[in-house]
Protein backbone atom coordinates (compact mmCIF):
# COMPACT_ATOMS: atom_id res chain seq x y z
CA UNK A 1 0.00 0.00 0.00
CA UNK A 2 1.17 3.73 -1.07
CA UNK A 3 2.36 5.75 2.41
CA UNK A 4 0.05 8.29 1.37
CA UNK A 5 -3.14 5.83 0.47
CA UNK A 6 -1.91 4.03 4.18
CA UNK A 7 -1.94 7.72 6.17
CA UNK A 8 -5.48 8.55 4.66
CA UNK A 9 -6.71 5.42 5.67
CA UNK A 10 -5.44 5.47 9.07
CA UNK A 11 -7.49 9.10 9.32
CA UNK A 12 -10.52 7.44 8.39
CA UNK A 13 -10.66 4.65 10.67
CA UNK A 14 -9.78 7.21 13.18
CA UNK A 15 -12.33 9.61 12.59
CA UNK A 16 -14.61 6.20 12.43
CA UNK A 17 -13.76 4.35 15.24
CA UNK A 18 -13.71 7.70 17.09
CA UNK A 19 -17.07 9.41 15.73
CA UNK A 20 -18.77 6.27 16.58
CA UNK A 21 -17.56 3.47 18.55
CA UNK A 22 -15.26 5.19 21.06
CA UNK A 23 -16.80 8.59 20.71
CA UNK A 24 -16.31 11.12 23.17
CA UNK A 25 -18.45 14.27 24.26
CA UNK A 26 -15.96 16.86 22.65
CA UNK A 27 -17.68 15.30 19.22
CA UNK A 28 -14.53 16.68 17.23
CA UNK A 29 -11.98 14.73 19.22
CA UNK A 30 -10.66 11.13 18.51
CA UNK A 31 -9.42 9.22 22.03
CA UNK A 32 -5.67 8.88 22.11
CA UNK A 33 -6.29 5.38 22.50
CA UNK A 34 -7.25 5.08 19.08
CA UNK A 35 -3.50 6.27 17.77
CA UNK A 36 -1.87 3.36 18.06
CA UNK A 37 -4.87 1.08 17.06
CA UNK A 38 -3.86 1.51 13.34
CA UNK A 39 -0.40 1.67 13.18
CA UNK A 40 -0.70 -2.30 11.74
CA UNK A 41 -3.82 -2.79 9.38
CA UNK A 42 -3.34 -6.54 10.20
CA UNK A 43 -3.50 -6.96 13.42
CA UNK A 44 -6.47 -4.12 13.81
CA UNK A 45 -8.05 -6.81 12.21
CA UNK A 46 -7.61 -9.25 14.86
CA UNK A 47 -8.36 -6.48 17.59
CA UNK A 48 -11.72 -7.73 19.34
CA UNK A 49 -13.89 -4.48 18.30
CA UNK A 50 -16.87 -5.24 19.60
CA UNK A 51 -15.71 -6.24 23.36
CA UNK A 52 -13.65 -2.81 23.04
CA UNK A 53 -17.20 -0.78 22.23
CA UNK A 54 -19.26 -2.77 25.16
CA UNK A 55 -16.25 -1.57 27.73
CA UNK A 56 -16.19 1.99 26.49
CA UNK A 57 -19.80 2.28 26.30
CA UNK A 58 -20.33 1.08 29.77
CA UNK A 59 -17.77 2.99 31.25
CA UNK A 60 -19.31 5.84 29.35
CA UNK A 61 -22.71 5.13 30.96
CA UNK A 62 -21.12 4.57 34.11
CA UNK A 63 -19.95 8.25 34.34
CA UNK A 64 -23.00 9.73 32.56
CA UNK A 65 -25.46 8.29 36.09
CA UNK A 66 -23.18 10.88 38.11
CA UNK A 67 -25.47 13.58 39.30
CA UNK A 68 -22.58 15.75 37.97
CA UNK A 69 -22.44 14.78 34.39
CA UNK A 70 -24.26 16.45 31.78
CA UNK A 71 -23.41 14.85 28.68
CA UNK A 72 -23.10 11.06 27.39
CA UNK A 73 -20.40 9.52 25.13
CA UNK A 74 -19.87 6.19 23.59
CA UNK A 75 -21.51 3.84 21.04
CA UNK A 76 -25.26 5.28 21.52
CA UNK A 77 -26.54 3.53 18.56
CA UNK A 78 -25.70 0.02 20.92
CA UNK A 79 -28.15 1.60 23.39
CA UNK A 80 -30.62 2.59 21.28
CA UNK A 81 -30.49 -1.11 19.34
CA UNK A 82 -30.69 -2.38 23.17
CA UNK A 83 -33.38 -0.21 24.12
CA UNK A 84 -35.59 -1.01 20.93
CA UNK A 85 -35.06 -4.75 21.33
CA UNK A 86 -35.65 -5.44 25.18
CA UNK A 87 -37.86 -1.92 26.19
CA UNK A 88 -41.38 -0.73 24.74
CA UNK A 89 -40.86 2.53 25.38
CA UNK A 90 -40.76 4.31 22.10
CA UNK A 91 -39.64 1.61 20.07
CA UNK A 92 -40.70 1.20 16.53
CA UNK A 93 -42.79 -1.20 14.31
CA UNK A 94 -41.10 -4.65 13.30
CA UNK A 95 -40.09 -4.46 9.86
CA UNK A 96 -40.48 -8.80 10.11
CA UNK A 97 -40.51 -11.17 12.97
CA UNK A 98 -39.95 -10.38 15.63
CA UNK A 99 -37.71 -13.30 16.66
CA UNK A 100 -36.18 -13.44 13.41
CA UNK A 101 -32.36 -12.70 13.10
CA UNK A 102 -31.33 -10.29 10.36
CA UNK A 103 -28.45 -8.68 9.37
CA UNK A 104 -27.48 -5.52 10.46
CA UNK A 105 -29.88 -5.28 13.26
CA UNK A 106 -31.16 -2.17 12.23
CA UNK A 107 -33.24 -3.92 10.05
CA UNK A 108 -35.56 -5.29 12.15
CA UNK A 109 -37.79 -1.68 12.64
CA UNK A 110 -39.33 0.27 10.53
CA UNK A 111 -38.00 3.80 11.36
CA UNK A 112 -40.04 6.15 13.19
CA UNK A 113 -42.39 5.28 15.66
CA UNK A 114 -46.22 5.98 15.25
CA UNK A 115 -46.20 7.63 19.13
CA UNK A 116 -43.07 9.95 18.63
CA UNK A 117 -44.84 12.67 16.87
CA UNK A 118 -47.57 12.46 19.93
CA UNK A 119 -45.12 11.74 22.76
CA UNK A 120 -41.93 14.55 24.49
CA UNK A 121 -39.39 13.95 26.30
CA UNK A 122 -41.22 14.37 29.43
CA UNK A 123 -43.34 11.39 28.93
CA UNK A 124 -40.62 9.05 27.62
CA UNK A 125 -38.79 10.18 30.93
CA UNK A 126 -41.72 9.64 33.08
CA UNK A 127 -42.44 5.81 31.33
CA UNK A 128 -38.42 5.03 31.39
CA UNK A 129 -38.41 5.68 35.44
CA UNK A 130 -41.54 3.93 35.90
CA UNK A 131 -40.41 0.74 34.81
CA UNK A 132 -39.70 -2.72 36.38
CA UNK A 133 -37.67 -5.78 35.67
CA UNK A 134 -40.84 -7.69 34.18
CA UNK A 135 -41.37 -5.17 31.63
CA UNK A 136 -37.94 -5.41 29.83
CA UNK A 137 -37.48 -8.75 27.27
CA UNK A 138 -34.70 -10.40 28.09
CA UNK A 139 -33.72 -13.14 26.19
CA UNK A 140 -32.31 -15.18 28.57
CA UNK A 141 -35.12 -15.62 31.57
CA UNK A 142 -32.06 -16.51 34.19
CA UNK A 143 -31.03 -12.89 33.99
CA UNK A 144 -34.35 -11.76 34.98
CA UNK A 145 -35.02 -13.92 37.63
CA UNK A 146 -31.45 -12.33 38.82
CA UNK A 147 -32.63 -8.96 38.74
CA UNK A 148 -35.90 -9.74 40.73
CA UNK A 149 -36.21 -7.77 44.11
CA UNK A 150 -33.30 -5.43 42.61
CA UNK A 151 -35.59 -2.94 40.76
CA UNK A 152 -34.90 -1.34 37.43
CA UNK A 153 -33.08 2.18 37.76
CA UNK A 154 -32.47 3.89 34.26
CA UNK A 155 -31.39 7.15 35.24
CA UNK A 156 -33.12 10.19 32.61
CA UNK A 157 -32.08 13.02 34.75
CA UNK A 158 -35.51 13.86 36.34
CA UNK A 159 -35.34 13.40 40.51
CA UNK A 160 -38.89 12.56 42.13
CA UNK A 161 -39.12 13.60 45.99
Amino acid sequence: MKLSAALSTRAYLLYLVGSTIFSTTTGNKVPVMCLSLFENFDKAGKFAWGAGALAFLYRALDNASLKSQRTVSGCLTLVQCWGYSCVNVGQPKCNQDPDSNCFPFVLKWKGKSSCRTKCNVVSYRNALDSLNPSDCQYANPVALASLQGYGLCIYTGLYKN
